[in-house]
C-alpha cells in the first residue's frame, strides 16, 4: 500500500492532478493487455536501427523483462542493446547508496539469469541523486545515462515558454542542467562513463506541451541536432516506445539528417560511445621543444582518434570544424614562434578543472610558468560544470596554437544515438507498477 501512496504522491508532484488523469487516459490509448502494441513499436525501432547501421538502446525494468520472457525468444529485441532500468520502475532519488545498490544488483541478476550481460544503467524517471554513480560503479556496470541537459533556448523558440507549472514540474522531475552551459559529451567518474541525454524528449513535448504533429516534433529535434552538430557534441535522444507511433517519423528524419554525408555525425550505440570514451581517455600528447618556438608533437592514442588543433599552419593540416584543423600524422613538427601549443594549469587549480580539460581532449601540463603556454589557467577563480562552455570559448578564441584530441573517432564531427525506455509492455504491467511490483 505504501508503494501505491509513494507513486501517487510522485505523480501529483511531477504532473499535477489534471496531468495525472491525462496520463491515465494516454495509457489506455497507447497500451493493451496483450502487449502487441509495444512489441510492434519495439520492432519498428529495431528496424530503424538496422536501416541506419546502429543498435538503439532499450532500457527495461528487470521485472518487466522477466514477466515477458517470450519477447526475448520471438526476436523482438534483435538488433537492440538492452540496458538496466531498475529492478522495478521506481523513483530512486530518495534512496541512499546501499538501497540503490540493492535495486540495481537485483536488476542485473535478473538480466544475467536470462542470458543478458547488460553494461549500462538509467534510473527510472532519470531520478538520480548524488549516490547513483557510486551505486552503478559498485554493481560493476561500465556506463550510466540519467543526467539530463535541457536545450531550453530551442524549446522556447519553437513552442513558446512552457507554462510555469510545466517548467517547475520538469525541473523537479529531471533536474536538468542548461545545455548551453555544458560540453555536450560524456565524462568519466571513478571509471564510470556518464553519458548525458538532451531534453526536451517525447514526454515533455507530446504529453506536457501537446506537440504531437510529426512535422512539429521533427522541427524541434532537428534544430537540436544541428545545434549539437555545430558544437561538435553528442545528442542522445530519449523516445519511449509508447509514443513511437507519434514520434517515429521525427526519429527517422533525425537519423536521415545525421546520416547525410555533409553532417559527419557518428551514429553509434550507447555501449560503443562508452567504449570509445574509455579508449580515448587513455590518449595523451607529448610536446618536446626542439628549438626557440619549435616543437615536436607526438600523439599517443587510438589510431581512430581525430587529432586537431587551433591556429595551426595550413600546409600541415586540413580544415576540420570551426577554427580547428585536422592533423593526419601522429607526429608533427610545429614552429609557433612562441609558447608551447597546449594549456598550462596552475598546480593549485581544482581537480574538477583538470578533469574537464582532460575530458575535452586538450593537451595540457601542470605548471606555474604562465608565459610558457598558449593558454594559461591560473589559481585565481573557481570552476564549476556550468562554466564549461564559457571556458571552451575562451580557449578557442586565444589566437594561439593548441592541440586537442577531438571527442569523436574517425573524423566524425559530432555524435548521435537514440535511447528508449520500455517502462511497461502491457496495461497489466502498469497496474503492477502502481503496486510496486
Amino acid at each position: 500500500m505504501w508503494r501505491f501512496i509513494e507513486y501517487l504522491c510522485f505523480v501529483i508532484r511531477t504532473k499535477g492532478i489534471i496531468g495525472g488523469l491525462f496520463r491515465i487516459g494516454m495509457l489506455v490509448a497507447r497500451f493493451d493487455f496483450s502487449g502487441a502494441r509495444m512489441r510492434r513499436a519495439v520492432s519498428d525501432i529495431a528496424e530503424l536501427g538496422r536501416r541506419f547501421g546502429y543498435k538503439p538502446t532499450l532500457f527495461v525494468p528487470a521485472v518487466v523483462l522477466s514477466r515477458h520472457k517470450k519477447i526475448l525468444r520471438d526476436g523482438t529485441y534483435n538488433g537492440l542493446e538492452l540496458a538496466l532500468h531498475g529492478y522495478t520502475h521506481r523513483n530512486l532519488r530518495p534512496l541512499c547508496v546501499e538501497a540503490q545498490v540493492l535495486e540495481i544488483s537485483k536488476a542485473k541478476a535478473v538480466f544475467e539469469a536470462l542470458g543478458i550481460q547488460a553494461s549500462g544503467f538509467r534510473a527510472p524517471y532519470l531520478s538520480r541523486n548524488e549516490c547513483t554513480e557510486e551505486a552503478v560503479c559498485r554493481c560493476g556496470l561500465r556506463w550510466n545515462s540519467d543526467k539530463a541537459f535541457m536545450a531550453a533556448g530551442i524549446l522556447n523558440s519553437h513552442v513558446g515558454r512552457p507554462r510555469r507549472f510545466v517548467e517547475r514540474a520538469v525541473q523537479r522531475l529531471y533536474v536538468p542542467d542548461d545545455a548551453a552551459e555544458r560540453m555536450l559529451a560524456p565524462w568519466i567518474h571513478k571509471g564510470l562513463v556518464c553519458i548525458p541525454i538532451l531534453l526536451p524528449d517525447d514526454e515533455i513535448l507530446v504529453d506536457r506541451l501537446g506537440v504531437d504533429e510529426p512535422r512539429a516534433l521533427a522541427e524541434v529535434w532537428l534544430k537540436m541536432l544541428k545545434w549539437t552538430m555545430a558544437r561538435g557534441g553528442l545528442f542522445v535522444l530519449q523516445l519511449h516506445p509508447e509514443r513511437f507511433q507519434i514520434c517515429g517519423k521525427a526519429m527517422e528524419m533525425l537519423l536521415e539528417e545525421a546520416k547525410s554525408p555533409d553532417s559527419r555525425t557518428w551514429i553509434a550505440s550507447m555501449s560503443q560511445i562508452a567504449d570509445w570514451w574509455v579508449e580515448r581517455d587513455r590518449s595523451r600528447f607529448e610536446i618536446t621543444q626542439t628549438g626557440l618556438g619549435c616543437y615536436r608533437i607526438s600523439f599517443q592514442g587510438p589510431r581512430s582518434a581525430t587529432v586537431v588543433g587551433l591556429n595551426l599552419p595550413k600546409d600541415l593540416t586540413k580544415p576540420f570544424h570551426g577554427g580547428y584543423r585536422q592533423i593526419m600524422a601522429s607526429n608533427l613538427g610545429l614552429q609557433t614562434g612562441g609558447p608551447r601549443p597546449c594549456i598550462g594549469i596552475h598546480p593549485d587549480c581544482s581537480q574538477e578543472l583538470v578533469e574537464f580539460i582532460k575530458n575535452a581532449g586538450f593537451a595540457f601540463d601542470r605548471s606555474d610558468k604562465a608565459a610558457d603556454y598558449a593558454f594559461y589557467l591560473g589559481p585565481d577563480g573557481s570552476f564549476c560544470r556550468q562554466d564549461e562552455t564559457r571556458l571552451l570559448r575562451r580557449i578557442e578564441s586565444c589566437g594561439r596554437p593548441i592541440m586537442r584530441c577531438w571527442p569523436w573517432p574517425d573524423g566524425y564531427k559530432s555524435a548521435f544515438t537514440t535511447t528508449h525506455d520500455l517502462d511497461c509492455v502491457t496495461l497489466t504491467d502498469f497496474l503492477y507498477r502502481i503496486a510496486g511490483r
